[in-house]
C-alpha cells in the first residue's frame, strides 16, 4: 500500500477494529492494482533472490505479500516480528560481540589510524560506518545515517567478522562521531580497553592530511558537481535528444582554475 492507503487502513483499524481494516485493505488493493503490485514484488524477488520480506512488526502487510507471492509461484521468506524484531536482534548482537577484547588505535590526526584499522581483518571502521571522519572538519559528501541505521550497520559489520575474529581493533573515538553516537555498551568497553598510539613524522602526517582533507575532497566535490550538472541537463532535454549536458560556466571555471 502507498502512504494514503496505509493511513486510511490505520484510521479504520483504530475506529472499527482489525477485521474492518483488513477488509478495507483488500478493497483498496484489488483487481488490476493488486496484479500490478504483485508483479512489482515478483520483479523485486527476482532481483534479490536471497532477500526477506519485512514490515514494521511482521504483521499483516508482510504476510499478505508473502501469500500473494506464493499464489504466483514464488516462496519468499519473511522476518518474523518485522523490523522491530530485527532491530532488537541487532542491539543484542552488538551488546554481546563488543564484550570480546578490544584494542584501540590512537594518535594525532594524520597518523593513518583509520587506514591501519581498515587494513586489519579484525578492524571495524567506525568512521566509515558513520560517514564522518570524527574530526572538526570530518563531514563528507555522504549524509550521515539516522542513529538506528548507524547502529544496525555496526551490528552487521561485527556479525560478518564474528566467526573469524576473537577481538576487535577500533579507532579511539569520542562519544560522538559527527551526529552519530556510539552505543553505550561499546563506549563502556572502549573505556576499559588498551590503547596503542600511532606516531608518524610530521611531513608524513602533513602529506596524508593534504590528500585526505584537500585533494580527495576536491576530487569528490568535482565528481559530485559533474553528476549534478549531468542530471540537470538530462532533465532539460527531451527523451528524443540524448545528449550529455556540459558543466555550468561556474563549474567549468572552477575546474580550469585548479
Amino acid at each position: 500500500m502507498n502512504d494514503e492507503e496505509r493511513a486510511a487502513v490505520g484510521t479504520c483499524y483504530k475506529r472499527q477494529g482489525p477485521e474492518a481494516a483488513l477488509a478495507l485493505g483488500h478493497k483498496l488493493v484489488q483487481g488490476d492494482l493488486r496484479a500490478s503490485r504483485t508483479q512489482a514484488w515478483l520483479e523485486a524477488c527476482a532481483r534479490y533472490p536471497h532477500g526477506y520480506l519485512c514490515c514494521a512488526r511482521g504483521g499483516q502487510r508482510s504476510h499478505i505479500v508473502q501469500q500473494w507471492l506464493k499464489e504466483a509461484g514464488v516462496d519468499y521468506p519473511l522476518i518474523v516480528g518485522g523490523y522491530k524484531a530485527l532491530r532488537q536482534a541487532a542491539i543484542q548482537a552488538t551488546d554481546e560481540l563488543v564484550q570480546r577484547p578490544i584494542v584501540l588505535i590512537g594518535g594525532c590526526t594524520g597518523n593513518g589510524k583509520t587506514q591501519l584499522v581498515c587494513s586489519r581483518p579484525d578492524g571495524i571502521d567506525l568512521e566509515g560506518l558513520a560517514h564522518h571522519r570524527g574530526s572538526s572538519f570530518g563531514r563528507t559528501l555522504q549524509d550521515q545515517h539516522p542513529q538506528a541505521t548507524f547502529e544496525n550497520h555496526l551490528a552487521v559489520s561485527l556479525l560478518k567478522k564474528a566467526e573469524q575474529q576473537t577481538r576487535w581493533v577500533l579507532e579511539d573515538e569520542g562519544h560522538m562521531i559527527g551526529a552519530n553516537h556510539l552505543p553505550e555498551s561499546l563506549r563502556l568497553r572502549m573505556a576499559q580497553s588498551p590503547l596503542a598510539v600511532v606516531e608518524d613524522p610530521f611531513d608524513v602526517r602533513l602529506e596524508r592530511l593534504r590528500e585526505e582533507y584537500f585533494d580527495r575532497m576536491y576530487r569528490d566535490f568535482i565528481a559530485a558537481v559533474w553528476r549534478r550538472e549531468r542530471l540537470a541537463g538530462i532533465r532539460r532535454v527531451s527523451a528524443s535528444r540524448p545528449v550529455c549536458h556540459p558543466p555550468s560556466p561556474g563549474a567549468a571555471a572552477f575546474c580550469s582554475a585548479h
